[in-house]
């Protein structure tokens, strides 16, 4: 099923679908905007439950920025990127000099989220950012293959 998720929308779709995965997790990150140690916020609880998957097993794969202009994301993303990679996810950094803008979480080879919400509470909770969720085998076929290459 294809849809439009606007603001909040957007965490709910993630966070059903992350709950559902039993096989692997992809995500591209712009920026990932949290706090560790706080339990209220929403990208902490989303954090959470992928750490969780990949304890029973989910391969969790992320496709990040290596450098950002803010340092204190750096530092956050840097701290994932170890979380992550203890867990037996795996992470590649896009090189110094690239930026890599996608917002996409691929789950198995079946469903897809992209659009414009970065990993942060601020994207959640406004109403200035969309997705699209699809089932489109040839935009998750596609994706797939355009990620893979990163992995290799």
């Amino acid at each position: 099923m294809d849809k439009i998720l606007i603001g909040r929308e957007y965490i709910k779709e993630l966070m059903i679908r992350i709950e559902e995965e039993r096989e692997n997790i992809d995500m591209c990150i712009y920026e990932m905007f949290h706090k560790y140690g706080s339990k209220y916020q929403n990208v902490n609880y989303m954090i959470e439950r992928l750490w969780e998957k990949a304890d029973k097993g989910v391969l969790v794969r992320v496709l990040m920025n290596s450098t950002l202009a803010n340092p204190k994301n750096k530092q956050n993303m840097q701290i994932f990127k170890q979380e992550c990679e203890s867990k037996g996810g795996q992470v590649v950094e896009i090189k110094k000099g690239i930026l890599m803008h996608a917002k996409a979480v691929q789950f198995g080879k079946r469903y897809i989220l992209i659009g414009s919400h970065n990993v942060s509470d601020r994207s959640y909770k406004s109403h200035f950012e969309i997705s699209v969720g699809t089932e489109s085998l040839e935009i998750n076929k596609n994706f797939r293959e355009w990620f893979d290459t990163f992995f290799k």
